[in-house]
């Protein structure tokens, strides 16, 4: 593997974006960068699964060959900033035509946003593929309605803002 640490020594945007900029010129880097996230070397399996968000961001679907191994990651993760950075990447997905990933989605999301265990960042973004999924099986919809409200009466501020404008659109949709 080659050695990319020097390459996110720190955890600023200035450093990711760097990093995203020499992927981009060499994209041999990309498989490093996806071994070190998967590593749980605690900060370099963050910043390099930050990384791997901002690239995919910059450059969509390069990483999608990738997803069933990311998700399995996020899945086994104790690192709540690797589970972070690439719950983040799968919002820029659509899992319509791969039911495997939207399955397994569906069910950690609900899971993770309905835990006061897990941060705002990783419950936020849980809604929001959830939401994105709720598009092309309606059915989640009431389910993901009866949730959020269920966190607005317990959660933080942050999150009820954002539960708020889901559910304002969930309802305007279911009606």
């Amino acid at each position: 593997m080659q050695d990319i640490k020097p390459l996110i020594f720190d955890s600023s945007r200035r450093s990711a974006m760097h990093s995203v900029d020499a992927i981009i010129k060499n994209p041999s880097l990309l498989k490093a960068f996806i071994d070190l996230a998967f590593s749980d070397v605690y900060q370099f399996s963050m910043r390099a699964a930050n990384v791997i968000e901002k690239y995919d961001a910059k450059v969509p679907c390069v990483i999608e060959s990738n997803l069933d191994a990311i998700l399995q990651h996020i899945i086994e993760t104790k690192n709540e900033g690797v589970k972070r950075c690439f719950l983040k990447l799968f919002t820029h997905y659509s899992f319509e035509e791969n039911e495997k990933i939207q399955g397994l989605l569906v069910n950690y999301c609900f899971q993770w946003l309905s835990s006061t265990d897990e941060s705002i960042a990783i419950r936020y973004y849980c809604m929001h593929i959830l939401y994105s999924i709720s598009n092309y099986l309606p059915e989640l919809k009431p389910e993901l309605v009866a949730t959020i409200e269920i966190i607005l009466e317990q959660g933080d501020k942050s999150l009820k803002t954002q539960g708020g404008k889901f559910l304002r659109k969930l309802n305007k949709e279911m009606h």
